[in-house]
């Protein structure tokens, strides 16, 4: 749903261009839209400077309108719904710009014109300008409610995750319990048995190499991707790639992946972003490159 929002924000910005083929100046007996105004610009054998400037600047902001709509389409997360409401707030800035400094040229002539249709001679179309204001509002509305349904899903699970423990929920497999004859238990397994091995993860090269990170019951070590290098973390955030943790149950880790080619199996194979796998223990993992090759202990 939260990656539908973003794309919903996305069409709608791209959705105002839409809006050069309705009136956007009255002049009584005829009506002139954006798109006139620049065939005016473009067409004309002999524009005036005043009208080639007009054209420039809404070339411009519809140039700001595609980049700001592409940019929330490809961002994730917190970015796509930042990158919506930047977008749109720009977008007024530089719309409501030409059209004071259109309305300043008008009035050079003698000639009042208002914002909305109240003038007798040359007006801005109410309608236009509200459907534009419409389509802003709407897109910053599903920006804020995008990111605060996000921030209280976080607030969420981090309070799950201090309440329970992490893997009670959900098991790498569907595996059906068997009723099995216990064996007879010595002390040297009993010993090892009281030493409660939580999972850990050794770097082997780079700059984690030698480096080992022993995991506590119910813990989840991530790493992320920060100031052009890898870094270790052990609660998740914005720039976080990966999260690592063992299941006692079943001798395995889980490995959750959050962004696109950053985490790869040794042979080189990816991991798929949004995605939990379940590897053995002596399993090697690397995080954006080769030089960062850790095993699962």
């Amino acid at each position: 749903m939260k990656e539908n929002l973003k794309n919903i924000e996305a069409l709608f910005l791209i959705g105002t261009l839409a809006l050069i083929f309705m009136p956007l100046i009255d002049l009584q007996i005829i009506e002139i839209s954006t798109l006139d105004i620049l065939k005016l610009t473009f067409e004309a054998e002999q524009a005036s400077d005043a009208m080639g400037m007009y054209g420039l600047g809404i070339m411009t902001i519809i140039l700001i309108i595609c980049l700001g709509a592409v940019f929330t389409a490809m961002s994730n997360g917190r970015e796509a719904h930042t990158a919506a409401i930047g977008s749109s707030v720009i977008d007024n800035v530089l719309v409501f710009g030409i059209c004071l400094i259109f309305k300043g040229k008008v009035n050079e002539l003698g000639i009042d014109i208002p914002f909305i249709d109240i003038g007798d001679y040359v007006k801005f179309s109410s309608s236009t300008v509200m459907l534009w204001l419409l389509i802003h509002i709407a897109v910053i509305g599903l920006a804020l409610y995008a990111l605060n349904s996000e921030k209280a899903e976080a607030e969420a699970k981090a309070r799950e995750y201090a309440r329970e423990p992490l893997f009670s929920n959900e098991m790498p497999q569907q595996r059906e319990p068997q009723r099995v004859e216990a064996a007879p238990v010595t002390r040297s397994q009993q010993a090892f048995a009281d030493l409660k091995f939580y999972g850990a993860v050794a770097g082997e090269s780079g700059m984690f190499q030698n480096m080992a990170y022993p995991l506590q019951e119910r813990q989840e070590l991530f790493f992320q991707w920060k100031e052009g290098q890898v870094t270790t973390e052990l609660y998740k955030s914005q720039e976080s790639l990966v999260g690592v943790y063992f299941i006692p149950q079943y001798q395995e880790y889980c490995v959750e992946v959050f962004a696109r080619v950053s985490v790869f199996l040794e042979s080189g194979q990816p991991l798929g972003k949004d995605r939990r796998y379940y590897l053995p223990r002596g399993t090697r993992i690397y995080i954006k490159e080769e030089q960062c090759m850790f095993k699962l202990a």
